[in-house]
């Protein structure tokens, strides 16, 4: 199972996360698209869509890569390395020996800061031009800083191309650096794996992504906040600050939030009077002249009070019930009429025949009338005598007597008075009374006007009523009034009024403590007005705050924990025991004691830290500087193991402070290291160079080179010259060098400067030759160079004879240490130099010795 199987789980628990290693596993994805990838998990959140996984090109590793640097020449600006240099590398151990001063670590400086896969606390360092320079130039100039590089990466050449050192170079920066400031860094407690197998870059690429989207969201969240807070950030909401500071601490819910004000801070329609009426009594409370306002209330309460008294009783009297029991009056009066206009029309039927109708008659009709009363009758029968003439009656007879009783004793007419009498009592006399200068001592314009329109009605209809009344003619409904609503607005204006009164009746105190009242109620009420026009700036509010919330979840979900998690997973089931078991082994081959490992994911990436014992012992609190750089040694060598690079590795004095036992370990380590790729190593330790080139002596590999560093002069340092090849130089080797020199520096093509530089050369190995004639010409390898034991096998092989030529030879090695190649020779020396006739002297003598006292 891969690295990439377990992001594959991780994002299967959702769209988005599918949607984003869809983006990481692109190639042509940085960075710089967080703003649309944030976007996009956006929309996916919120609309639930389905996102599909694609499937992951494969993509060439880092680890795969393989960098073989093979020349370097020309450096320019750089300290004061001569331009005129110029080497070529071998594809497995490179060796550069120095001595102090000579220019070496201008190149160590130079890898260094092209490279970038290397730990060190000095990483960021700057490579000043040739400082002997800079008073021709000016201290401030700015010169380019370039060196020539030729280098084959994963089989491809690169030919030689010029490289500015301060820029990043894509394929050198993959170079690996060792150095004394190394070992500190790898051996903290914040160590990642930079490299991994296959598909474990991506566990930090989409940490990093998810830890982008993290910020642009609290971005997103502080700007909405901002937004937010200036819906009410304008002073007019000073006064309900702590109110809208309560809505909100109380009520989290958008939807809920209309309700809850209404409940929490109820108006109604009456709130503007409300506060009218408030400010009114506030402003009636301040006055000065308390005891004239009180006769001007008590004026008022006392009209009000006979208003309501009138407009009462008025609109009893023109009530629906009182309007038709009137009209009833007046149909049956109406009736009345009608009836005695039948009765006087029969009547006179019946008594057409007499001229003339007096009082006497009425009187006769009257007796007679009363005459059938007392026999129980109401008048008499067809065949009975007449009580007037005693004549029989017939049936015409019987009908006029009967129709006279009829019309004579008939009651209408006092009927018909009384019901005239009786609807004239119910015509009304009341009137209400309202004069200018009742009008004067209201303060409410309104409740005048009220007032006077409800006079002026009631006396309309008053008007109808009455005219009803004596035109003895029905009285239309719409002369019904009903002023119950305005009698109830009066009563409480009169209440109110009372109230009033009897507030500025009360003592100063408690008229204060009464202000006090009206002006808390008239807060709270303005406040509850602006609360409430205040529902769609909550709403807005409320609508940010969703918008926060949604925000807050996504950001939630973007988290480093779970990812980090499945870095962990996939860390232990293909790493953690490789690496383990490497280190260890290095660790033994280092001969240091094994140091516990500790592995902690964190962020996706797993950091390694290495203790004594427990935690709380480091290996730097503990161990030595010399088993420090041991340690940091194996796991340099296993970081490089574990990642599987082969790119060129750079050592630079690995050795400083180290026993011989302990560099000879390290120089067994670093030809090991170079079988599998290119190394480099730069030191001023003659035995480690010896070490390594030791490694060498058996193999006759020449993708394995040793080089001396050296100077020409103060502004022409790092002179490189190959000094080995194959195998370790002896005396016989040197002796054939010196020989090949003397061959062409007295030919007739050589001179002028290049018998210069061959005189120079040749005396370098004039000066190894001095080194080389004491050790195996004198001593017969008794000792040897840069080795710490003597050889006391060969003691008796000493060649005593040599002591006569100890001095010559030491004199021929001064000699050459001041006409050599990077010279050392003193001031006072400096002009003095070899020439074509100094070396053949010199000559003859080496050749001379040679053959004396070489081995045989």
């Amino acid at each position: 199972m891969t690295a990439i199987n377990y992001i594959v789980d991780w994002a299967s628990e959702s769209n988005w996360k599918k949607h984003l290693i869809n983006k990481v596993f692109s190639e042509d994805f940085d960075n710089s698209e967080n703003e649309t990838l944030l976007k996009e998990i956006i929309d996916l959140i919120t609309s639930k869509e389905d996102a599909g996984m694609k499937l992951l090109k494969q993509t060439q590793e880092e680890n795969d890569l393989r960098l073989v640097i093979n020349e370097i020449k020309r450096p320019v600006n750089i300290n004061a390395l001569s331009s005129d240099t110029a080497f070529n590398l071998g594809g497995k151990l490179n060796v550069f020996y120095g001595e102090n001063g000579s220019g070496k670590s201008s190149y160590v400086r130079v890898f260094r800061r092209l490279a970038k896969n290397y730990h060190t606390s000095a990483k960021d360092m700057k490579l000043l031009p040739n400082v002997y320079l800079v008073g021709s130039q000016g201290k401030d100039t700015m010169l380019k800083q370039t060196i020539d590089v030729s280098y084959t990466c994963n089989g491809t050449l690169n030919p030689i191309n010029e490289v500015d050192i301060n820029e990043e170079h894509f394929h050198l920066m993959q170079m690996n650096v060792f150095d004394s400031d190394s070992v500190l860094p790898l051996l903290n407690s914040n160590l990642t794996f930079s490299v991994l197998p296959q598909g474990f870059k991506y566990f930090n690429k989409i940490v990093e992504i998810l830890t982008s989207l993290r910020t642009k969201v609290d971005s997103m969240i502080a700007k909405v906040r901002v937004d937010q807070g200036d819906i009410f950030k304008d002073s007019s909401f000073e006064i309900i600050r702590s109110e809208i500071n309560n809505i909100i601490r109380n009520e989290k819910r958008a939807d809920k939030v209309k309700v809850f004000i209404s409940k929490a801070y109820p108006i109604d329609e009456t709130l503007e009077t409300e506060i009218a009426q408030l400010d009114f009594k506030i402003k009636e409370s301040e006055s000065s002249n308390i005891s004239d306002k009180l006769k001007i209330l008590r004026s008022q309460k006392a009209k009000l009070e006979s208003l309501v008294s009138g407009i009462s009783k008025l609109s009893n009297k023109l009530s629906r019930e009182n309007i038709e029991f009137v009209n009833n009056l007046i149909n049956e009066y109406a009736g009345k009429v009608q009836e005695e206009k039948k009765q006087n029309e029969d009547f006179s039927k019946g008594i057409s025949y007499l001229q003339h109708v007096n009082e006497e008659w009425y009187v006769i009709i009257r007796n007679t009338k009363e005459y059938y009363r007392a026999l129980e009758k109401d008048g008499p029968e067809v065949g009975e005598c007449c009580v007037l003439c005693s004549q029989q009656l017939a049936q015409s007879e019987v009908d006029i007597i009967n129709s006279s009783i009829v019309h004579v004793c008939s009651e209408l007419h006092s009927e018909k008075a009384t019901l005239m009498e009786y609807l004239d009592k119910y015509k009304i006399t009341d009137a209400l009374d309202f004069k200018k200068e009742d009008n004067e001592i209201f303060e409410k314009e309104i409740l005048v006007e009220k007032i006077k329109a409800i006079i002026s009605l009631l006396q309309t209809n008053i008007e109808l009523f009455n005219g009803g009344i004596t035109s003895r003619k029905s009285v239309g409904l719409h002369t019904v009034v009903d002023f119950t609503d305005f009698i109830k607005e009066i009563e409480a204006e009169a209440l109110d009024l009372g109230e009033r009164i009897q507030s500025l009746s009360k003592s100063t105190s408690e008229l204060q403590e009464l202000l006090t009242t009206h002006k808390t109620r008239k807060q709270n009420l303005v406040k509850a007005k602006l609360i409430s026009d205040s529902l769609s700036m909550f709403e807005k509010y409320y609508s940010h705050e969703d918008y926060i919330q949604t925000l807050t979840a996504i950001k939630s979900g973007f988290s480093t924990t779970s990812i980090t998690r499945k870095a962990k997973e996939a860390f232990a089931s293909i790493v953690e025991e490789t690496y383990t078991t490497t280190f260890n082994n290095y660790c033994d081959e280092l001969k240091v004691k094994k140091v516990n490992i500790k592995l902690t994911p964190q962020r996706g990436q797993t950091h390694r830290s290495k203790y004594v014992i427990n935690e709380g012992y480091k290996v730097t609190d503990i161990m030595s500087e010399g088993e420090q750089k041991a340690i940091a040694m194996a796991e340099f060598a296993t970081d490089l193991t574990i990642r599987r690079n082969f790119n060129t590795v750079l050592f630079d004095d690995p050795v400083t402070s180290l026993d011989y036992k302990r560099s000879e370990l390290f120089a067994r380590l670093i030809y090991n290291l170079s079988k599998d790729r290119q190394v480099i190593v730069f030191t001023h330790n003659i035995m480690f160079y010896y070490y390594l080139y030791n490694k060498c002596a058996n193999e006759n590999d020449k993708e394995n080179k040793f080089f001396i560093v050296d100077e020409f002069d103060k502004d022409n340092k790092g002179i490189v010259s190959e000094t080995f090849s194959g195998k370790l130089e002896n005396l016989n080797g040197v002796t054939k060098k010196i020989k090949q020199y003397h061959q062409k520096i007295n030919s007739k093509s050589c001179a002028g400067d290049e018998l210069e530089e061959c005189l120079k050369a040749v005396y370098s190995n004039i000066r190894t030759w001095c080194e080389l004639i004491v050790e195996e010409g004198f001593f017969k390898d008794l000792i040897k160079r840069y080795e710490p034991n003597i050889r006391f096998t060969v003691i008796n092989k000493i060649n005593t004879e040599f002591v006569d030529e100890l001095e010559a030879v030491s004199s021929l090695f001064d000699k050459a240490c001041r006409w050599m190649l990077g010279h050392s020779q003193p001031t006072e020396t400096q002009n003095s130099k070899a020439t074509r006739q100094d070396f053949n002297v010199d000559y003859e003598y080496i050749i001379s010795v040679t053959d004396r006292f070489k081995t045989k």
